[in-house]
């Protein structure tokens, strides 16, 4: 039917005597006729090996003839798109999920590329008519999509007294917990060297002397002392530990007493007649 409708457009356009200007001269008369004409016999030869679709034949500017024969220019069946030509006002038309770029039909989403990622799309805006933001789908090996980053799934992060890292879960998709990888000097993740044997990073049990008290200046690293508090006069550093030599409380021999005078931070000595210090 639709072939048969070309056919009959064509010869009653031949056939009217329309009031359209045409230019003087033979060469130009014949040129401005070609030009009118081509697009119809381009149709009334294509209008013999017609195929059923959904597409759309342009058979005069801005007109629109649905259920028609779909073609290229080159001759080429598309399915897809319009390329009949008529006039340079030609109108042409997509499928839903493709847009028209220079007269060809082009795909609404397009392949894109970002750090680290494997797949990522754009789709096509019709509103500003042009492109969005690249999105990511999917990324490679040891990486996961968050915040629209391909991001590593082992971070570090923060822990009391010390330094952790968890690992992303592809399968809940979100973090683990923070596990210790290393503590501050003066803490320890050995439960067996610390009063806090419940946390990740406890202090170290040789932070307090035997008397109970904060014996330890400075750590070299864990829990291994650099100084004791009053090195000398309170305390000793003796196998990674801070040994009392002043008492707190006077103390008396044969040769004299001595005491922990916590004013002046000095352990006082004194010694009986007979007796000097050493």
């Amino acid at each position: 039917m639709i072939c048969n409708y070309i056919i009959s457009r064509f010869l009653d356009h031949i056939g009217s005597k329309e009031n359209i200007p045409r230019p003087r001269g033979i060469v130009k008369e014949g040129i401005f006729l070609l030009k009118k004409y081509v697009s119809w016999l381009v149709a009334i030869f294509l209008s013999a090996n017609c195929f059923a679709d959904n597409g759309v034949l342009i058979l005069m500017p801005n007109t629109v003839v649905p259920n028609a024969c779909v073609y290229k220019n080159t001759g080429v069946y598309q399915g897809r798109f319009i390329m009949i030509p008529v006039y340079e006002d030609t109108v042409y038309e997509c499928e839903p999920g493709y847009h028209l770029d220079d007269k060809e039909c082009v795909s609404d989403i397009q392949t894109c590329t970002a750090p680290n990622a494997t797949v990522a799309i754009r789709t096509w805006d019709d509103d500003l008519g042009a492109f969005g933001l690249c999105k990511i789908i999917e990324c490679v090996d040891g990486y996961h999509v968050a915040s629209n980053a391909c991001v590593l799934d082992i971070e570090v992060c923060a822990i009391e007294n010390g330094v952790g890292s968890r690992e992303y879960d592809h399968t809940t998709n979100s973090w683990g917990d923070c596990m210790v990888t290393s503590c501050n000097a003066g803490y320890t993740d050995d439960p067996y060297e610390s009063d806090e044997p419940t946390k990740q990073c406890g202090r170290c049990k040789n932070a307090k002397s035997v008397l109970g008290q904060d014996a330890v200046s400075s750590y070299v690293r864990g829990c291994e002392i650099a100084a004791c508090l009053y090195q000398g006069e309170l305390y000793n550093l003796e196998n990674n530990e801070c040994v009392p030599i002043c008492p707190m409380d006077l103390y008396s021999d044969d040769t004299g007493t001595m005491k922990w005078n916590p004013r002046t931070k000095k352990c006082e000595r004194e010694c009986f007649d007979g007796y000097t210090l050493w």
